[in-house]
Formats: C-alpha cells, sequence, structure tokens
C-alpha cells in the first residue's frame, strides 16, 4: 500500500528555510511522525528535537510579546499616572492661585475697611476735636458779644494781676458801662439793644484787645485787663474807643450809643480786687458825672477827662 504522506525531502526545504516559528513546529511535529510510521527513528528523533525546539522558540516569542505587552501597559499606566499627577498639580496650582487671589482680596478688603475705619476715626476726632474747641469757646466766650464772659475774664484778669505784680510791670484796669441802655433796650425792643451790645463789644475788642482782654461782666456792662500799659496810654485807647462808638448807631435810629467807662492802675501791692474796686469807683464817678466820659482813679484822688 502506498503511503498517504509527501516524500521525506519535499517537505525539507520548507521546514528550514521558511514559514513562521509555529507553522515550522508543527510541520516537525508531522515530519516526525512520518518518519516513524516509516520506521526511521532517527528522522523522526531528529525530526522531533526540531519540533521541540521550534515550540520553545514560539514560547519565546510568546514569552517575549506578553513581556512587551505588559511592559507597554506598564508605560501606557505609568504615563496615565503621570497625567493624572499632573492634572492634580495643575488642580492643585489652580485652587493655590485662587486661595492667594482670595488672601489678596480680602488683604485688600482689609485694609480698605481698616482705611475707611481710620478716615473715620479721624473725622470722629476732629469733629470732636473741633467741638471740643467749639464748647470750650462758648464756655469761656460769651455768646451775644463773642467776648470773655465773665468768669473767663475774671480768672484771666486775675492772672494778669499776678505776673504784673511779680514782674513789677504796669497793668491798668478799665470797666466801662452803655450809657441809659436800659432805656434805649426799652425803647427800641431788644433786638435793637442787642445789636448795640455786640457792636459795642466789637469796638472795644478791636481797639483794646491787642494790649490784654477784654470781656463782658454784666449785661451792659464791660471790662478789660491792660498789660504794660500804664493809665496814660491806657486813657489814649479808651479815646480810640469811644472815637469809635461814634458809627455805632443803628441805621433806623437816630440816638447815638455813649459809654462811661473808670480806669484804675495797678498799684504796688495790690490785688485784682482792691484794684477791681478803685476802677468800680471811677466808673460809677463818670455815670453820675453826666456819662459819656472817662474817669482815671488815682491813689489819692480822682480826675476826670
Amino acid at each position: 500500500a502506498l503511503s498517504a504522506s509527501p516524500p521525506h525531502f519535499s517537505l525539507s526545504p520548507w521546514v528550514r528555510f521558511g514559514g513562521r516559528p509555529n507553522n515550522r513546529a508543527d510541520a516537525q511535529r508531522l515530519l516526525a511522525r512520518i518518519h516513524s510510521r516509516e520506521g526511521d527513528y532517527g528522522q523522526a528523533w531528529e525530526r522531533l528535537t526540531a519540533y521541540l525546539q521550534d515550540r520553545e522558540r514560539v514560547f519565546d516569542i510568546e514569552r517575549a510579546r506578553i513581556i512587551a505587552f505588559q511592559e507597554v501597559q506598564f508605560d501606557m499606566h505609568n504615563q496615565a499616572q503621570e497625567i493624572q499627577l499632573l492634572r492634580e498639580q495643575a488642580r492643585v496650582s489652580e485652587l493655590q492661585e485662587n486661595a492667594l487671589q482670595q488672601q489678596r482680596r480680602f488683604q485688600q478688603i482689609v485694609i480698605a475697611m481698616a482705611a475707611l475705619i481710620l478716615a473715620l476715626l479721624l473725622l470722629l476726632l476732629i469733629r470732636t476735636l473741633k467741638e471740643r474747641r467749639h464748647f470750650r469757646h462758648m464756655s469761656a466766650h460769651d455768646g451775644l458779644t463773642g467776648i470773655l464772659n465773665h468768669t473767663h475774664f475774671i480768672d484771666a484778669a486775675k492772672k494778669q494781676v499776678r505776673q504784673a505784680a511779680s514782674g513789677s510791670a504796669s497793668l491798668t484796669l478799665v470797666l466801662a458801662d452803655i450809657d441809659h441802655f436800659k432805656q434805649f433796650n426799652d425803647r427800641h425792643g431788644h433786638q435793637a439793644g442787642d445789636e448795640v451790645l455786640r457792636r459795642a463789644a466789637s469796638r472795644m475788642s478791636e481797639v483794646l484787645s491787642p494790649h490784654g482782654v477784654v470781656g463782658r461782666v454784666g449785661g451792659e456792662e464791660f471790662a478789660a485787663c491792660l498789660d504794660d500799659l500804664d493809665q496814660d496810654h491806657a486813657a489814649s485807647k479808651v479815646h480810640e474807643v469811644r472815637t469809635a462808638l461814634l458809627d455805632c448807631r443803628l441805621s433806623d435810629i437816630e440816638q447815638t450809643v455813649t459809654m462811661s467807662f473808670g480806669l484804675a492802675q495797678l498799684g504796688s501791692g495790690e490785688d485784682f480786687d482792691t484794684l477791681r474796686a478803685r476802677a468800680d469807683a471811677a466808673l460809677y464817678q463818670a455815670k453820675h458825672s453826666g456819662r459819656d466820659r472817662m474817669v482815671i482813679a488815682e491813689s489819692s484822688s480822682n480826675s476826670e477827662a
């Protein structure tokens, strides 16, 4: 019977030089079976050995492919992790930048609020200081005429008297009273009377305040304490006041406003109360001597001007 297997020599070149390792292994195994059937066990052994070698190469190739595939998977996994890490880093950087921006905005808001609060406190302080000066001025000055009120004039005058007595300096106290003010007030009204008081105080302050303190010590009574001025120089300043009073009349009232004055120069060892009593006596004499005049008090006698 004819063998179904192909001749031995017809497969050898293909097995040696061609085909893929897996196909060559299959061919080697087929040839090993053919040689075994033919009884050529030597060739069958060689083919079987070649089959095993080819299968080993197939396994090597498969292992290499698996390893390469795993390496590729590992690299892809690493790359994916790196990409994820970069994304997380980018996200963290973005969050940090947003946090920094919010912190800067918060700092700007805090600075703006602090500046606003500081400005408000500064304005409040300025307003408080202005109000304090205003109230201090109001407490020290007469509300109608704007010159020192009775209490603060007396305090300032006493201080000047003490300083003049300790330094042996000249000082003259001037007391003044608007003539017939009550009749003027009753005839022309309190508003006209208030305006006369303001104008009389303004004339006295303009002339006498550069040389001392001027105050309102009664309803229509005024006073001035002039330091570094003896009674002659003080009398000259009082004449200037009397001259300034000539334009003190109101536009719709023809009556002229006049004042009576009493002057007293500080004597050696004299205190304020004694000086004031002598000036008040001189003013009393001026008023009872016809008014619209000035009387200077002297240590021994009074003189009229």
